[in-house]
């Protein structure tokens, strides 16, 4: 049963673990003027 409790603690240690750092990409849909309503790409080009 110890070792059971140890390995969740383990596993429940290594999910915790946040990335830090700026937002690589993000999308806002504030906008939907350039929105393909056939694809729904958002004219990606």
């Amino acid at each position: 049963m110890k070792n059971m409790l140890v390995i969740f603690l383990l596993i429940l240690m290594n999910l915790s673990h946040a990335q830090i750092g700026d937002v690589i990409w993000e999308e806002d849909f504030n906008n939907l003027d350039n929105w393909m309503k056939i694809t729904g790409n958002g004219s990606w080009g």
